[in-house]
């Protein structure tokens, strides 16, 4: 191959971006309830999904806005600590 002949190859960078219904598919994040969470109706959101209808630029931005703030939320351990039963008084 061309590592026994001596050849070098440039170093790559890969940069692998999801199409929205990707988004979903891989991850396992209710279309719905990541709507609301975002400010967007979930109807329409399905509609990206399944691509039933196509979103403008200012949507797309709005959803990936909406992953980066999903992705700080989590990243910043705001995750339960304790039963829903101890935060009633």
């Amino acid at each position: 191959m061309a590592a026994e002949k001596g050849e070098s190859f440039p170093d790559v960078e890969l940069d692998f971006r999801f199409d929205i219904g990707a988004f979903f598919d891989y991850y396992p994040i209710d279309v719905t309830a990541f709507a609301k969470y975002i400010g967007i109706n979930g109807s329409v959101l399905r509609q990206y999904v399944t691509t039933l209808r196509m979103p403008k630029k200012e949507k797309i931005l709005k959803i990936r806005e909406g992953i980066d703030k999903l992705s700080r939320d989590l990243g910043v351990n705001l995750m339960i600590s304790q039963p829903a039963a101890s935060y009633v008084k």
